[in-house]
């Protein structure tokens, strides 16, 4: 289940103290975003609407029919998800974190307050007016986490992600997620 809502100038997002908002990942570097922004791993969304993934929408019939949350066209070209989840344990050595992501068009995903991935979507400063670049949705692209594993914790953590239409007016957007471990085995550095 994903919370989600529209994208909309009403929900705070800023750029951590001593970081580019021209550069690139602007919030990446790891600086965890403020419990006040809508990204940050305190923020609360109980208020969002909930669904199943996928979610999205589609003038394709038969796309439309694989989407399990429909999302209504809205003024923003972008609809923002958050999921927060439950480890039992501290990620350790040996253990090959990836995300998994289905999306159309641009995206953005971060953890824990952090971002982790972006794709098909401009470098910098990103809001709810920016366009993505056009991506197929429904095909899942892979993004290793080697180097993010730090930011998980053992208990709750929250992954946030932006979807950006290429269009302001796109009748297609499409967001599926997840999240996998792997241990490594031994021969390859993992724990005995």
């Amino acid at each position: 289940m994903w919370r989600y809502r529209p994208g909309g100038r009403d929900l705070p997002a800023v750029v951590p103290e001593g970081l580019d908002p021209a550069g690139e990942h602007p919030s990446a570097g790891g600086v965890p975003l403020p419990a006040a922004d809508w990204r940050g791993a305190g923020f609360d969304a109980a208020g969002w609407a909930a669904g199943r993934a996928p979610l999205g929408r589609s003038r394709d019939a038969a796309r439309q029919r694989g989407i399990a949350t429909g999302l209504p066209a809205a003024p923003s070209p972008a609809y923002y998800f958050r999921h927060a989840f439950e480890l039992r344990e501290a990620p350790r050595e040996g253990q090959e974190w990836t995300l998994h992501a289905a999306y159309e068009d641009g995206i953005a995903v971060y953890l824990n307050g952090v971002e982790i991935a972006r794709d098909s979507i401009r470098e910098g400063l990103i809001d709810d007016r920016t366009l993505g670049m056009p991506h197929p949705g429904g095909i899942f692209e892979s993004f290793p986490l080697e180097g993010y594993r730090d930011l998980l914790v053992q208990g709750t953590n929250t992954l946030a992600a932006e979807v950006h239409g290429s269009h302001p007016d796109t009748p297609e957007l499409w967001f599926d997620l997840s999240l996998t471990v792997r241990e490594r085995p031994a021969a390859e550095g993992g724990a005995p």
